[in-house]
């Protein structure tokens, strides 16, 4: 069984990763990305590469502790870089210790910069609505306090969640919209982790929910086994077709958080 299994998630990750497609009437390039929160060495984010995953989401913060960065964060970064990836990141915050949204943000962003990380964007996990308080108003409260700080570091920022997700946590909450420069959407829809919950890798599936009505990102399926280890797999969008793989290098630096745009300073 576990051989039948194991050849069920290789065929699986063969077709996951298709070539970049171009969609020619509306100039969108998709591509195709893995998130990790463990340590991942160069070979493995080299060997992603290879299966055409352009793209690593990478934990820089995690929940333990009260809340605390993920200390694999900043090697990650510079290992997904050194094998030619584009790196996002993101925070999945801790909801027990009392520390704000800002305050998370703070951590996680001094905590990689100060490792030689230069910083463009950040997302926040906003999923498990068994992991959140049940006092609706104040999660949304935490949520609006993570994502103004990134507003005030001009930083771009987005969340990373679904309409079920999002009702159950904030009640369908609006004021993430008021953030000036706008919040973009990665959300995931996978029916069972493993190859057989996986859903298409296009956008067709997105219903407009609390204001969100263009996604970036979509997680398509979860724990499958490439390159020797279980990730998850995600599909997005870029415009920008000279650089789909969205990495930089300025002054030495890994240059993080380029798929919500270039601009910012």
């Amino acid at each position: 069984m576990h051989r039948l299994l194991l050849a069920a998630s290789l065929l699986v990750s063969a077709t996951l990763a298709a070539p970049l497609d171009q969609n020619e009437s509306t100039k969108i390039t998709y591509g195709y990305a893995v998130d990790v929160a463990a340590a991942t060495s160069t070979a493995t984010f080299s060997c992603y590469g290879q299966q055409n995953y352009r793209v690593a989401f990478v934990q820089i913060y995690q929940p333990i502790n009260d809340g605390m960065p993920n200390p694999n964060g900043p090697t990650n970064i510079q290992n997904a870089v050194n094998a030619g990836l584009g790196v996002e990141v993101f925070v999945t915050p801790s909801l027990t210790g009392g520390k704000q949204g800002y305050e998370q943000l703070d951590e996680a962003y001094n905590y990689v910069t100060s490792r030689g990380v230069n910083v463009k964007s950040i997302w926040l996990q906003v999923t498990s609505p068994i992991n959140w308080p049940s006092n609706q108003q104040n999660n949304a409260n935490f949520i609006y306090s993570f994502l103004t700080r990134a507003q005030q570091r001009n930083l771009g920022v987005g969340i990373y969640t679904n309409a079920y997700d999002w009702m159950q946590i904030t009640s369908g909450w609006t004021g993430w919209s008021q953030i000036p420069g706008g919040v973009r959407l990665w959300y995931w829809h996978v029916t069972t982790t493993g190859p057989a919950g996986q859903t298409d890798p296009t956008f067709n599936d997105f219903t407009p929910f609390s204001g969100f009505y263009d996604p970036l990102v979509k997680q398509y399926a979860q724990y499958i086994y490439i390159c020797s280890t279980n990730v998850n797999i995600n599909v997005y969008k870029v415009s920008n077709k000279q650089a789909p793989e969205a990495k930089e290098i300025a002054d030495g630096k890994p240059v993080v958080g380029l798929l919500m745009g270039s601009d910012r300073q």
